[in-house]
């Protein structure tokens, strides 16, 4: 039976799939500030000491932790690998709707118990996910080959049930099998449209024409075969893609973002990709009205099941930067931000009663923040480098303890000198963050 011959579904698999070549990848030329706080002070050194007691208990008391323990491991296995959910797809899902998403992990068969963090969301399972394995051609004069449906071991489908008072964000979905409850991994509520990429043909990816923006793509990356998302961009507008990063497991799957011209050819004029290799956000500045294409692959040229990314995509609000990044508890500033399609590009910020966190919350409002920026709130008073102080005759008079904040672009060699008074028999502390 051909491809087109037999039912398939969102979670179907081909297990005959041919071999790809590499995916072609390019590096932009972008230019991201290295911020350092530098905190300096005069503590006093103490000593803590700590005091272990070793020794033997009663061979009486020994002999139920022994038995404990063997039993333990007999049950357990002393190979076995703990539970481990390595991926869900989609990873996420509107608020108000229900949707189906597949799970992939290390368990032997298919039905488990799923859960989710929060209110006003909850999984349930629904049935294996199943592929399609080829026979060998039949009786004399049968050219064709049939197909055996057969479940996956270690892959499920579950039901996404989210109630519209639903809180969006992210919350962490997890599974129960045979006892055992595993990792969790980040599941999305939005509000956003949700669109998902299932490939029909998984050797050359998805291709998708988007009417609308803003929207939240949903894809997998089949045998590095990239995904394309067609879009229509006016003169002058800000287009952001924002990978989750948050779904995105220590050594998983990373998404590599590019955009394409309406004759294929990849745009670089007007494009800053950050964080490529762990967090990819893309901001693409339309030099001219036209068709264009996001193009979503993976650097390995590999792809498979957990080859799972979340984008939103769209004219977004994003900070890039802001400063400063470190205020006195309980003080007052104005924090400038750096960006696209930002309302506001200056905010005053009140900082009694709050953490570093809700710091922040204040800052970005609804805008999108890129990855590693982050709002510190410290003890010490706070002062900002002063240029030049290149030099020990141009040097930076501080008071101690201080907090001094400065920028340094990449590549550059450069140096900062500062003076200060210290008493003799005093220990001089220096924590570069």
């Amino acid at each position: 039976m051909s491809e087109k011959g037999r039912p398939r579904t969102l979670f179907d698999t081909d297990s005959d799939s041919d071999p790809d070549p590499e995916l072609e990848t390019r590096d932009y030329d972008q230019v991201i500030k290295l911020w350092a706080r530098i905190r300096i002070g005069i503590r006093i050194r103490i000593e803590i000491r700590i005091r272990i007691r070793i020794g033997l208990r009663q061979r009486g008391d020994m002999r139920g932790y022994l038995i404990a323990a063997v039993m333990l491991c007999a049950w357990r296995g002393l190979d076995a690998e703990p539970l481990g959910l390595n991926y869900v797809f989609p990873a996420g899902c509107r608020r108000g709707s229900s949707c189906e998403v597949e799970v992939g992990g290390n368990w032997a068969g298919n039905t488990l118990i799923p859960g989710v963090s929060g209110e006003g969301a909850d999984a349930s399972y629904k049935g294996a996910v199943y592929t399609y394995v080829p026979e060998k051609a039949g009786a004399k004069g049968v050219k064709k080959p049939r197909y055996t449906k057969s479940a996956l071991p270690g892959y499920s489908v579950l039901n996404m049930n989210v109630a519209p008072a639903a809180e969006t964000g992210m919350r962490e979905l997890y599974v129960e099998y045979r006892y055992e409850i595993s990792n969790p991994v980040k599941f999305e509520i939005s509000d956003y449209e949700e669109v998902i990429a299932t490939a029909s043909n998984r050797t050359s990816g998805a291709k998708l024409a988007l009417s609308t923006l803003p929207l939240c793509l949903n894809g997998r990356v089949w045998n590095g075969k990239p995904d394309h998302y067609q879009f229509k961009a006016m003169e002058g507008a800000k287009i952001v893609a924002y990978v989750r990063s948050e779904i995105i497991l220590p050594g998983g799957f990373v998404p590599d973002l590019q955009i394409l011209d309406a004759a294929g050819a990849v745009v670089a004029d007007g494009v800053t990709l950050y964080h490529r290799a762990s967090a990819p956000v893309l901001v693409f500045e339309v030099g001219s009205t036209g068709e264009y294409t996001l193009c979503v692959g993976d650097p390995t040229g590999k792809g498979g099941r957990a080859a799972v990314y979340r984008i939103v995509f769209g004219e977004l609000p994003l900070i890039t930067d802001f400063s400063p990044r470190c205020l006195t508890k309980g003080s007052s500033e104005n924090v400038r931000l750096q960006g696209v399609n930002l309302k506001q590009t200056r905010v005053r910020l009140f900082t009694g009663g709050k953490d570093a966190t809700m710091c922040m919350q204040s800052l970005a409002g609804e805008a999108f923040v890129l990855p590693g920026l982050r709002f510190d709130l410290v003890d010490e008073r706070v002062v900002n480098q002063v240029e030049p102080n290149l030099t020990a005759e141009q040097a930076q008079l501080l008071e101690l303890p201080v907090v001094v904040q400065g920028a340094c672009a990449p590549g550059v060699t450069s140096s900062g000198f500062y003076s200060f008074e210290a008493v003799a028999g005093q220990e001089l502390y220096i924590d570069v963050e």
